[in-house]
């Protein structure tokens, strides 16, 4: 049954347009391929707004509708599902008839009722805004308690790392984001009887890695303190080898142990069920995230008696470009009661310590960079210098003689290729 507009108020706002049929041909959505729109209804103003954004608004039809106009214009609502809104106008040019929806996309089942309703009005055109439409599964219901089902993880008996997979989004934005980190990781241990959870991934050469997590062990959530607000994610086992990690959002992780490759049948099941939570974009990464499980290791505490001393340069790899790089042939840490200074016979700069493994210095007028040391600290190494947010890196291979040994090169080489940086000099 139809209602006046103004009698209908709990409508009074901003609606998205999934679809609208018209008697007569309307150029405003034939001359465009991609775009979004919504109605505006106003209660205060009495008006009713149809709006495309491709890419600013643009309001292509405006109508006040306190009372039926003097050219006849009428526009009434009809009753139908919670979260849409069907919207018929009449006036002297025809009929349309609007689908809008408190949410961005409808199911298919509303738009093929919404064509039906369309041939009821004996509408002509149809028009559908692009990305509205998902496509409906006939076990969503069942599926959508799919991971209900699966077993919370038990974190005391899951120590270890645990290799990203698989990753599922929503949109193809997030996709392109995640497809810039090649490797993620998390590690799960029990220190003096509690349990703690870090993440680490690498972006643009940098190697992030995320320690301020909160375990719920009763429910097998975890919550990232760092956020603002906080983010919570829940953890269910999919097999013995791998887990799914669900946070609040818009993307769903596989991830597995360290030392098994996951089966089809995990993958498969982890992709039915991120259809069915319509995540319908899905990132494999197999290849380079098992490649890179076995990086070097960052020095847990610096001792800087270590590094002092004259070290020759034996290999460099970086994200810049190999012509703007001006990298000294050798390289000399002076300690001084802790104190470090770092120089190579151009400039001198003394290095503060972070925390108990890195260093921070700048060169001249040059933003500071930072320096991380990674395990052996012997006759050679092996260091990350960089800013992360001017994504300037650099992987260093020092050593005392400026040779390195072959398995030295073979290791240097591979943490470059897992950090997405060519190799820029190289001593054989």
């Amino acid at each position: 049954m139809p209602l006046h507009l103004k009698k209908n108020e709990d409508i009074f706002t901003s609606w998205h347009l999934v679809a609208k049929s018209t008697t007569s041909m309307d150029q405003h959505y034939n001359v465009r391929s991609l775009y979004t729109a919504r109605l505006e209804i106003s209660g205060k103003e009495q008006t009713l707004k149809e709006i495309i954004m491709a890419p600013e608004d643009n309001v292509i039809y405006e109508q006040k509708f306190d009372k039926p106009s003097k050219d006849g214009n009428l526009t009434l609502t009809f009753k139908t599902e919670d979260g849409l809104l069907l919207l018929g106008v009449e006036g002297p040019t025809g009929r349309t008839l609007y689908l809008a929806s408190r949410t961005p996309t409808v199911k298919r089942s509303v738009i093929d009722k919404f064509k039906a309703q369309a041939l009821c009005l004996e509408t002509k055109y149809n028009y559908f805004i692009p990305g509205s439409i998902r496509e409906d599964d006939a076990g969503a219901e069942a599926c959508a308690h799919n991971l209900e089902k699966w077993v919370p993880i038990n974190f005391r008996e899951s120590v270890g790392k645990w290799i990203l997979t698989v990753s599922a989004y929503e949109n193809t934005q997030m996709v392109l984001q995640e497809f810039l980190s090649p490797y993620g990781s998390t590690e799960i241990t029990v220190v003096d009887d509690k349990v703690h959870v870090s993440h680490l991934s690498i972006f643009q050469g940098s190697i992030i890695t995320i320690k301020d997590i909160d375990v719920e062990e009763s429910t097998g959530h975890i919550v990232y303190k760092g956020d603002n607000p906080e983010t919570k994610a829940a953890i269910y086992r999919v097999s013995p080898n791998c887990i799914v990690l669900s946070p609040e959002g818009q993307r769903l992780f596989l991830i597995c142990r360290a030392n098994h490759f996951p089966s089809i049948g995990d993958i498969s099941q982890f992709v039915k069920y991120a259809a069915c939570r319509n995540y319908n974009k899905v990132l494999i990464r197999q290849a380079a995230s098992f490649l890179c499980s076995e990086m070097p290791t960052e020095v847990h505490t610096l001792d800087v008696e270590k590094i002092a001393g004259t070290w020759k340069l034996a290999a460099v790899a970086s994200n810049i470009p190999e012509s703007v790089v001006n990298f000294p042939n050798e390289i000399q840490f002076t300690v001084n009661n802790e104190e470090v200074t770092i120089t190579d016979g151009t400039w001198t700069s003394t290095a503060k310590k972070i925390g108990n493994n890195r260093l921070k210095y700048a060169k001249g007028d040059e933003n500071a960079m930072e320096m991380r040391f990674h395990e052996p600290l012997g006759d050679s190494l092996l260091t990350w210098v960089g800013n992360p947010t001017e994504q300037k890196v650099f992987l260093v291979l020092f050593s005392k003689s400026g040779q390195a040994s072959p398995e030295e090169i073979i290791r240097f080489k591979h943490f470059a290729a897992c950090l997405s940086i060519p190799v820029i000099f190289l001593k054989e």
